[in-house]
């Protein structure tokens, strides 16, 4: 609190105090495994037996994802709180985010999922009340603003062109990027002969 310390003088704001904390959490996808894992299946074709199908490749390699968070915050008020606010600012870095990393065609599959991936992230809040009537008849205003941006800082796989535009259904991470961005190609015009 800011506002009770001696050298604070500015009578017209009695509130002013500043915030800051720090977080790091972590997150498991329960959907890969460290082992390979299979089902079994039967009535196989041409040969009528039972059968096992993998369906996921174990990684050894793998760990929580993290993500860590700073958030830094400013309150304030005038006098008799006809004006309060905040304003917050957060920056947030995610690693070993779960992405897919290439491998040799030689070892039996082209691509693994890990953790391989990272991204970067902040943006602020804004917000301002004020108190326009306070009588029989009370009247607030309040004004909100927000702004946020993210990009991949790190992905292995790189993207086909008709991954970018969203052509598959889903998106995938292309890195300096935005991590959910859609493309599109750029309109060419209409042609008047056909």
């Amino acid at each position: 609190d800011i506002n009770k310390e001696s050298f604070y003088t500015l009578e017209w704001m009695p509130v002013l105090s500043l915030r800051a904390s720090y977080g790091y959490n972590g997150n498991l996808i329960s959907s890969i495994t460290v082992v390979t894992t299979f089902f079994y299946l039967s009535n196989a074709p041409y040969t009528n037996l039972n059968y096992a199908q993998i369906s996921n490749i174990g990684n050894p390699d793998l760990r929580w994802e993290t993500t860590g968070i700073t958030n830094l915050g400013i309150d304030f008020g005038t006098s008799n709180n006809t004006i309060t606010g905040s304003f917050e600012y957060y920056f947030k870095k995610g690693s070993d985010l779960l992405g897919f990393k290439s491998f040799p065609e030689n070892s039996g599959i082209t691509t693994l999922e890990g953790n391989y991936s990272s991204m970067v992230g902040h943006g602020f809040d804004l917000s301002v009340t004020s108190h326009n009537l306070n009588g029989i008849v009370k009247w607030y205003t309040t004004l909100l603003f927000s702004h946020a941006t993210d990009r991949v800082t790190h992905y292995d796989v790189t993207p086909l062109s008709s991954q970018l535009v969203g052509a598959t259904g889903s998106t995938v991470p292309n890195v300096g990027r935005p991590v959910y961005a859609y493309y599109g190609y750029k309109w060419g015009g209409l042609d008047s002969k056909t």
